[in-house]
């Protein structure tokens, strides 16, 4: 190298490294900038895809509080025709050979605290 010669080095302040050529530094600036667009549409991807399926879950929910409502609103109903009978006629007689017959939101107490405490 001659004496009072200087090399041009380019740098890149998005890479933060130097670069001989200017054609070099666009080209790789250019190579992380399409890697980081790519990452992007992937993890957007992924977000859209989190969401659609919270969405299911969350109408599934929906729709089991719906019905658990609505079927305490029947139970409601019932209990209510029933006092009124009671009072009106002293008692009701009812007959079941099995459990199933009735609705209890809650098979059992282990289940109602399974679900409670769950975590």
């Amino acid at each position: 190298m001659q004496k009072g010669m200087y090399i041009m080095k380019y740098y890149s302040e998005a890479l933060d490294k130097l670069f001989d050529s200017e054609e070099d530094l666009t080209k790789a600036e250019a190579e992380k900038k399409a890697e980081e667009v790519k990452k992007n549409e992937v993890v957007s991807k992924q977000k859209a895809e989190k969401r659609a399926e919270a969405q299911v879950v969350e109408d599934a929910l929906t729709k089991a509080h719906d019905a658990y409502r609505e079927a305490d609103k029947l139970q409601h109903d019932a209990n209510e025709k029933l006092s009124d009978w009671c009072k009106k006629y002293g008692y009701f007689h009812m007959s079941s050979n099995s459990t199933d017959d009735f609705f209890t939101p809650f098979e059992n107490l282990n289940d109602f605290f399974e679900r409670l405490f769950r975590f």
